[in-house]
């Protein structure tokens, strides 16, 4: 799959939690959101979820409740890779070579 082509609805990229979780993917795995995907504003984080559940977009950035209302909905959304951003340092595999340096 070409990676340009992900798409990914977020919500106002202007807010600084938008910023801070670009930061928090791009630390832990190397994937700057802006260079390795098309980023879409959209309305608000709820927005993010349903365009994920209603399978137009390849992941999205949202924060509780809208993922749990998500996954509550749409259960198969759980088979999707997801990660919050609190565990995105500890699932870091450039932490992990970090550490093993």
């Amino acid at each position: 799959m070409d990676i340009n082509a992900i798409w990914v609805p977020a919500a106002l990229q202007s807010t600084g939690t938008y910023r801070m979780v670009r930061a928090l993917i791009n630390e832990a795995f190397g994937f700057d959101m802006e260079k390795d995907a098309t980023i879409q504003n959209v309305d608000n984080p709820a927005a993010a979820v349903s365009l994920l559940m209603a399978n137009r977009a390849d992941a999205a950035l949202s924060w509780e409740p809208n993922i749990t209302t998500g996954l509550i909905r749409k259960p198969d959304l759980g088979n999707a890779a997801a990660t919050r951003s609190m565990d995105a340092g500890r699932q870091s595999p450039r932490k992990r070579e970090r550490m093993a340096a």
